[in-house]
């Protein structure tokens, strides 16, 4: 019973992320969503049961999401008055920073809490996740513009 309910909660979810992205949503393309989602939600979750992994984060870490609204139109701001503001001969702002996470939180494994704190970084418009080394327990993130409120300074914490 929780195999089907889990592969719902997927499958509504890819199905949202398909229609969001697209830019006039129509009735072809959400019978698309809802064909190409399910074995997508099916694979998912057999995918997470036979590599063992939970995805339970203490209530804790979902202070994560309080300030994510907030980053998102903030960044959303700066990345178009960037862009606005661009010329040729000035040289982007962008910069790679390494991002520790905290190790202090016994019963999480850490493979979720970096899935989880990557996922929350890279939604938003001016930063992207784009290594995450296991080994050191560190975020390799790509951040194109800066300011509160900042989300690697968020799941760092």
């Amino acid at each position: 019973m929780i195999f089907v309910i889990e592969a719902l909660l997927w499958w509504g979810a890819l199905i949202g992320v398909w229609v969001v992205t697209l830019s006039v949503p129509s009735w072809p393309e959400a019978w698309i969503a809802t064909a190409a989602a399910l074995p997508c939600a099916l694979l998912t979750v057999r995918a997470r049961k036979v590599l063992g992994e939970a995805w339970r984060l203490p209530p804790r870490d979902l202070r994560w999401l309080a300030p994510l609204a907030v980053a998102v139109v903030a960044d959303t701001a700066r990345v178009m008055t960037l862009r606005l503001s661009a010329t040729r001969d000035r040289p982007s702002s962008s910069d790679f920073l390494r991002v520790r996470l905290p190790t202090d939180r016994p019963g999480v494994p850490a493979a979720t809490r970096r899935a989880v704190a990557a996922a929350v970084v890279s939604s938003t418009p001016a930063t992207v996740v784009v290594d995450s080394r296991p080994d050191e327990d560190v975020l390799m993130v790509h951040s194109l513009v800066s300011g509160p409120p900042d989300m690697t300074e968020a799941v760092s914490r």
